[in-house]
């Protein structure tokens, strides 16, 4: 199916603005998702889980939650696989804590997923104490993560941001160290404070 040219915005709070699940070449191109400030949202958009061949393009995130989350590609359920995720020409602002984008198996396993084409921009929130983030990017976390490209991205972080790239499972995690593998940045720009 396909989610086309749409906005979609909260000003309440939810889980997930919107989630994907079970496809096989879904599509979601034209779209701008988009979460209030100072309100709890767990993510503008989640590839949840059994997804394969699925794209995002030309879509805007817009997450000014202080919640946690902006955009996660994750598998949630043991020896399940998502394969082929590709999120191309889009534009994530993100402006709350957690990451802008976490690509991560959870309990199960990601594969083969391309970023292109796309600006990920952490901006300022209104809420000046929520101006340090631990983290911008993540892959891999709590299981099985393998062959993730980000291939002419341009990545801007404006405030303190402790790790930029973090490609390492979740502490006190068992099992998993050194799971991850070929996670890849080609042709991107990485501005930082």
């Amino acid at each position: 199916g396909k989610i086309c040219d749409i906005t979609v915005k909260t000003e309440t709070g939810c889980q997930c603005l919107v989630c994907v699940e079970n496809s096989n070449g879904a599509e979601v191109s034209g779209c701008i998702l988009e979460s209030a400030t100072n309100i709890l949202c767990k993510g503008t958009f989640w590839c949840d889980t059994n997804n394969k061949n699925f794209v995002m393009r030309n879509t805007t995130s817009i997450c000014r939650t202080t919640g946690v989350g902006g955009i996660w590609v994750r598998e949630r359920f043991a020896d399940v696989v998502s394969d082929g995720i590709t999120i191309d020409g889009c534009t994530i602002i993100h402006q709350g804590l957690d990451e802008a984008i976490g690509i991560w198996g959870w309990n199960g396993t990601v594969l083969n997923v391309v970023v292109r084409n796309t600006t990920i921009d952490q901006q300022n929130h209104e809420d000046s104490t929520a101006n340090t983030n631990n983290l911008l990017l993540t892959c891999g976390m709590d299981a099985n993560c393998k062959n993730v490209l980000f291939d002419n991205c341009t990545i801007n972080s404006i405030y303190t941001c402790q790790t930029i790239i973090k490609e390492s499972p979740r502490e006190n995690a068992s099992g998993i160290i050194g799971i991850n593998d070929n996670i890849v940045f080609r042709n991107c720009t990485i501005n930082a404070k």
